[in-house]
Parts: structure tokens; C-alpha cells; sequence
């Protein structure tokens, strides 16, 4: 927003000191819900907050389609370009140290997610059978997304079509899941059995 807002460079340091400010007062409700002898969970406070988390997904998702546009590009050549290096364009190739340090925190983070997607999909009104689907396919896409860089850089360029499906299989995955969530939300329908 400040590269395109040019002269609103306050806007950076604002939302660092609320992100820090919510931040404590979260931690500090937490320490205090532990801390408490009787404690009753709201399930509207868990409601606002999964929906809260929920949109901040769908919206990283949406940034995320159009990053990896930016950076690498949908097509054949452009994925392999940023791989394989290309000389014309001054790209070198990429190393294995390089692509191991995105795959490890990336498969690591991304299962996390993958996870909490399952699980909040499975508390709310929505299919089971699709649930398990919609779960069990970011971690598969996930798995494949991360580790299609590697194989493109030292196995095969023949991978790209790995990296470009998995990629977009995981963005769907994600953008369909959450967006469920946030719907379920959003109807005001209690998540059942709790969170």
C-alpha cells in the first residue's frame, strides 16, 4: 500500500503498533483464560475469530495467485526460466540450497494450514465426504507444489506441469475451503462438537 500510496508512509508504522497492541491484548485474554479456575468458551468468540481467519486466508490465497504471477508466471517457459536460470534475462538457476530452504518451512507451514482447513471444515455444516477431500488435497497439492521445484531444477523440466497444476489445484483447495468456512460463519451456524 505505501509504494502505491506514495506520502502515506505512516500507514506502516500504525499497523505494526495495532498488530502489536491486539497481539498482547490476545496473549493477555489467553493467560488469563488459563489462569481462571472456571472458564466458559464462547462459541460466538470462536466463531468471529475462525471467520477472521478464514478471510485473512482467502486473502492471502488471492495475493498469493497473483505473487506467483509477478514473480514466475503461468506459462511453460516463465517456470522455467525461474528454475533453470535463464542467461538473456541475467537469471541464474536455482541452487538446492535455495529451493530446500522453501521447501522445508514451506511443507512444514502449509500442513499446519492444511490441517486447520480439515479441521474447521469438519466442525462446520459442510459435506464430510468433501471435507476430507478438500483436507486431504492440500496436504497432497501441498506436497507436490513444494517438491516440483526441485524436481524441475534437477530432474526434469517435463515437472512444470507438476509445478503449474499443483500450484492451482492448491490455490482452488485453499479459496473453496476457506471460503466454505467463512459461509458456515457467517450463516450463523454453530460449529458443532466445538473446536
Amino acid at each position: 500500500m505505501i509504494y502505491f500510496l506514495d506520502g502515506y508512509i505512516f500507514i506502516k508504522p500504525v499497523s505494526f503498533l495495532f498488530f502489536q497492541f491486539f497481539l498482547g491484548v490476545s496473549l493477555f485474554l489467553v493467560l488469563y483464560g488459563l489462569i481462571k479456575k472456571k472458564t466458559d468458551v464462547s462459541i460466538k468468540i470462536l466463531q468471529i475469530s475462525i471467520g477472521f481467519f478464514s478471510f485473512v486466508m482467502i486473502a492471502f490465497f488471492l495475493l498469493n495467485f497473483f505473487l506467483f504471477y509477478q514473480k514466475i508466471g503461468f506459462c511453460f517457459e516463465c517456470v522455467k526460466s525461474y528454475y533453470l536460470g535463464n542467461p538473456e534475462k541475467y537469471v541464474k538457476p536455482k541452487t538446492l540450497e535455495g529451493l530446500f530452504k522453501i521447501f522445508y518451512p514451506h511443507l512444514i507451514t502449509m500442513s499446519f494450514l492444511s490441517f486447520t482447513l480439515l479441521h474447521f471444515l469438519l466442525f462446520s455444516s459442510v459435506n464430510k465426504v468433501f471435507s476430507v477431500i478438500l483436507g486431504v488435497g492440500g496436504f497432497v497439492f501441498t506436497f507436490l507444489d513444494n517438491l516440483s521445484g526441485i524436481f524441475i531444477r534437477f530432474v526434469n523440466d517435463f515437472f512444470i506441469y507438476l509445478k503449474l497444476f499443483s500450484f492451482f489445484s492448491l490455490e482452488v483447495i485453499f479459496l473453496v475451503g476457506f471460503t466454505l468456512v467463512l459461509l458456515s460463519v457467517l450463516k450463523n451456524n454453530p460449529l458443532e462438537g466445538g473446536c
